[in-house]
């Protein structure tokens, strides 16, 4: 498992390793490439909760802006 500190963002692997790399985070989201052997559930808490296939992913949750933005 993966636990991004700072960040409310944890990786779990479904299976062999998984690796988080290139992580940019901004005040509208973030963004970063996961790389998984049999695949991982990503949550960030508060905003998502997703699962993702083997292989290298890129992923990235954009925050949804309110009526002031």
């Amino acid at each position: 498992m993966v636990v991004l500190e700072r960040l409310p963002i944890t990786v779990t692997p479904m299976g062999g390793e998984v690796t988080v790399s290139n992580v940019r985070f901004g005040e509208h989201g973030v963004a970063m490439t996961v790389a998984s052997e049999g695949g991982a559930a990503i949550a960030i808490e508060g905003v998502a909760e997703m699962q993702v296939g083997p292989g290298e992913q890129q992923i990235r949750v954009q925050q949804a802006q309110g009526e002031n933005g």
